[in-house]
């Protein structure tokens, strides 16, 4: 066994801080074995994965003294193991000189959670029995630990700065994979598009909670994190799956997108569609204008990031939906940086072509 690592995050959050983090953003990888071996061709689609996660070791290694802090945030489809253990420890291999140099910190997506009388949203068979569990075992992240006699205890991450001091409920390891986090200027809200999010749920809950607690003096930036996204340019609409892009999609509108508004959440970052795709400020399929003073945008910006390594979506719409700014549909990944001033996104493809960049600026 290799390890243990050490690795420091960002520095703790405060209103007078100057610091710059950087953040690799991704969604729907897998893995490929530098080997080229592959497991009864389950890694075949997934080739890419490899290119992506080399750019981002030389990436982060070339540029690891001009930050203050690194973070890799992937959304949903991590491995693709769908019950082939060896694929998870081949993907872990993959990534560890980043997993091993900074928090990586995920999401739960269909193919580590859904199957049939498991408890999620949908009872599809996307992760062939896992139904999260390895996925919960071996990406552990911040949870709560209820007490004897009901009470909750609030937990810290193990990475130094981070905290997940928000309420929550279940034991950790318990099928309650949402959390928060802040890291340097943002705060981060982790959720479960494979459970229960509607309005009463626990997990509906929780954020609602969470969003309300957000101190923007300290963290002006405020992300949620999430697999299947709340906007996404699709032609898949069946009213008979109940896990269709768009049917999905209006769910989370439906549910959670007033909140968002009224929270002023600047951005969601999702997956699922292996696209990279990202909208306009919206708010109710309506493009909205920025702040005539400050610039910031008034309603979230919605990002797809599921280009990571998974075989690509070429299902969209042949005119492009109006709320949307960028649509491609090649691999590749996303760059962040940050500080609390703005919020930099820059998205490349497999030869480092700039696809996509963003700025945003905090909302107060």
């Amino acid at each position: 066994l290799r390890g243990p690592f050490y690795f420091s995050a960002a520095p703790s959050a405060a209103e007078d801080d100057n610091s710059v983090v950087s953040l690799f953003a991704i969604a729907d990888m897998g893995e490929f074995p530098d080997d080229g071996w592959s497991d009864m061709d389950e890694e075949v689609s997934t080739q890419p994965a490899l290119v992506v996660s080399r750019m981002m070791i030389d990436e982060y290694r070339q540029g690891v003294a001009n930050s203050d802090g690194w973070l890799l945030l992937h959304n949903g489809d991590i491995s693709y193991a769908r019950g082939f253990g060896a694929i998870w420890h081949a993907f872990f291999d993959m990534v560890e000189p980043l997993a091993a140099s900074m928090p990586y910190m995920t999401s739960i997506g269909n193919h580590e959670r859904d199957f049939p009388h498991s408890g999620d949203r949908y009872g599809g068979t996307d992760s062939q029995g896992e139904c999260g569990v390895p996925y919960m075992m071996r990406t552990p992240m911040p949870r709560q630990e209820a007490e004897r006699g009901g009470e909750e205890r609030r937990e810290t991450s193990s990475s130094a700065e981070m905290s997940s001091e928000r309420p929550s409920s279940g034991r950790p390891g318990g099928d309650k994979p949402w959390y928060a986090f802040d890291f340097g200027p943002i705060h981060f809200l982790q959720m479960s598009t494979e459970h229960a999010f509607e309005e009463g749920s626990d997990q509906h809950t929780f954020i609602e909670d969470d969003l309300s607690r957000v101190d923007r003096r300290v963290t002006p930036f405020v992300v949620v994190g999430m697999h299947r996204p709340m906007y996404i340019d699709s032609t898949f609409d069946d009213p008979s799956v109940n896990s269709s892009d768009q049917g999905v999609a209006r769910d989370l509108r439906a549910s959670l997108e007033p909140l968002f508004f009224e929270k002023g959440v600047d951005m969601t970052w999702a997956g699922h569609h292996h696209s990279y795709q990202r909208t306009c400020s919206v708010y109710q399929s309506r493009c909205l204008k920025p702040e005539a003073k400050t610039g910031a945008n008034v309603a979230p910006v919605h990002v797809v990031m599921g280009h990571a390594g998974a075989g690509l979506c070429t299902n969209i719409e042949s005119k492009r939906p109006p709320f949307f700014e960028s649509v491609e549909v090649e691999h590749g990944y996303t760059r962040v940086q940050a500080t609390r001033d703005f919020m930099e996104l820059t998205s490349v493809n497999l030869q480092g072509k700039v696809i996509d960049k963003v700025v945003i600026v905090p909302k107060h």
